[in-house]
């Protein structure tokens, strides 16, 4: 009688478990198709202050982004990052976004200032083999669209502590925060 009880207690305890672990599992519900425009057709203005995934971020449904976009990995790259408007402050705050999680870019050189106003962003990359990274930095970090993507030699002149200076030969990207950054 004692081994008949044990054996309907962990055969209960192994149904509870089965049937415990099954609803820990559950596959998300897709949402019905209902008539009218998709959540997806209305474009937001993407929140500056939130970081994006970086690479290999999770689509909608919790799995792996697999789409064909490239999406490439700027940790450890040697970025600079150069106000090109009016407003304080705006060089420091991108190079802190691009030097720590989850960007974790390299600082090249201390943030600084463009010698001319840019109404428009522009990402210069040293090599061909960047051009994809400087890309991604307009799009993914600073959340601007139209970005100027060129080579590092067509960048306008800088400025680091009010002294004019050079872009280091260190840096694989400059990044020039123009007012579109600021919306």
């Amino acid at each position: 009688m004692a081994n008949q009880s044990r054996f309907l207690i962990v055969a209960a305890l192994v149904v509870g478990g089965i049937l415990l672990l099954g609803n820990a599992f559950e596959t998300p519900q897709v949402a019905a198709s209902v008539p009218g425009p998709s959540p997806t057709a209305v474009k937001e203005k993407p929140d500056k202050d939130k970081p994006e995934e970086p690479a290999g971020g999770t689509d909608t449904a919790g799995g792996t982004d697999s789409g064909s976009e490239t999406k490439p990995d700027i940790t450890g790259l040697r970025v600079a990052v150069f106000n090109a408007t009016s407003e304080d402050g705006l060089a420091g705050e991108v190079d802190a976004k691009l030097t720590s999680a989850p960007w974790n870019a390299e600082q090249a050189m201390q943030p600084g200032d463009s010698d001319e106003s840019l109404d428009v962003s522009a990402v210069y990359y040293d090599e061909e083999e960047n051009k994809a990274a400087a890309e991604f930095i307009a799009q993914r970090v600073l959340k601007v669209e139209d970005a100027v993507i060129e080579p590092i030699a067509k960048a306008p002149g800088v400025s680091v502590g009010g002294v004019p200076t050079d872009i280091s030969k260190d840096v694989q990207v400059a990044v020039f925060v123009g007012a579109d950054y600021l919306g």
